[in-house]
Parts: C-alpha cells; sequence; structure tokens
C-alpha cells in the first residue's frame, strides 16, 4: 500500500517545475522520512512501515527532475 502527499504551490503559481518547490519537495521528503509515529506504546518510523521492493522502500525518483529543471 502507498500513502500520497498532495502538494499545490503556496505562491498560487501552477508550474510545479521550479527549481525552489523542487527544494521544498526535497524537504518534505525528508521530513517524511524522518517521521516517527507512536501507537499503542509502539514506535513506527517510515522505515518500518513503507511501501518495500525487494527489501528496500521505494524511491522518489520523481523529485530526480530536479537535474534538469
Amino acid at each position: 500500500r502507498f500513502g500520497h502527499v498532495i502538494v499545490i504551490p503556496k505562491d498560487g503559481n501552477k508550474n510545479m517545475l521550479r527549481h525552489e518547490i523542487w527544494e521544498e519537495l526535497r524537504l518534505l521528503d525528508q521530513i517524511v522520512r524522518n517521521a516517527t509515529a507512536t501507537y499503542d506504546g509502539e514506535s513506527f518510523t517510515y522505515e518500518k512501515v513503507c511501501a518495500r521492493s525487494q527489501d528496500e522502500c521505494f524511491g522518489n525518483d520523481i523529485l530526480n527532475l530536479d537535474q534538469i529543471i
């Protein structure tokens, strides 16, 4: 199963293909990957609950578009 985060630019410009947007998306990705939730006394990290392929969390490959923006 996958979780999704819907992001819209806070400046109202609908163009998401901008360098400054990608910097904030990378920051958001780091925040999500470093988040910890506690439920019923047990802590869950992103690494513990992420969707996996070959025993690794799926990457967020779309963030690599910043190399061409």
